[in-house]
């Protein structure tokens, strides 16, 4: 069995590093046509509750990582 390694992106808060982080509702016209293009969308920290932009593959910790079998 073999794990499949990807880089992994983390999702936290550029302000308080804290992992607790949820998407953000898009404002205007550059995050609701332009930024998911892009694969970037709007994130808001849990804790200090400021907003940021971040890719949207990124991976919450603690998330299972894939594995395939090379059989």
């Amino acid at each position: 069995m073999a794990t499949h390694s990807r880089m992994r992106v983390v999702r936290c808060c550029p302000k308080c590093d804290n992992l607790d982080v949820r998407r953000s509702h898009r404002k205007g016209l550059l995050e609701t046509f332009l930024l998911p293009m892009l694969l970037i969308r709007p994130y808001r920290c849990n804790q200090c509750k400021s907003r940021h932009l971040n890719f949207a593959f990124c991976k919450k910790v603690g998330t299972e990582t894939n594995e395939i079998d090379a059989e």
